[in-house]
């Protein structure tokens, strides 16, 4: 893969935290009662389930992409 089409290589750390900070904050959350159920939850979509629910989704998906695609420390030199 042209490297000139990567993330600098430390975005491979912020993504790595940016994945590992969403773990903690589902499992508290579901500790805590906040699950959803059938009872609880409304036909509404700006509700707080699914707020939560799309944010950290959208915080764990852009975690994972700058993992993948960040350049590596020492870049593999094929385009000579």
């Amino acid at each position: 893969m042209k490297s000139r089409f990567l993330f600098p290589h430390w975005f491979r750390y912020l993504g790595l935290a940016l994945f590992l900070i969403h773990i903690p904050i589902v499992m508290f959350k579901k500790e805590m009662g906040f699950s959803m159920n059938e009872e609880t939850v409304s036909d509404d979509l700006f509700n707080s389930h699914h707020i939560f629910f799309m944010t950290t989704t959208l915080l764990m998906s852009i975690g994972l992409f700058f993992i993948a695609f960040a350049k590596e420390r020492i870049e593999d030199r094929t385009d000579l």
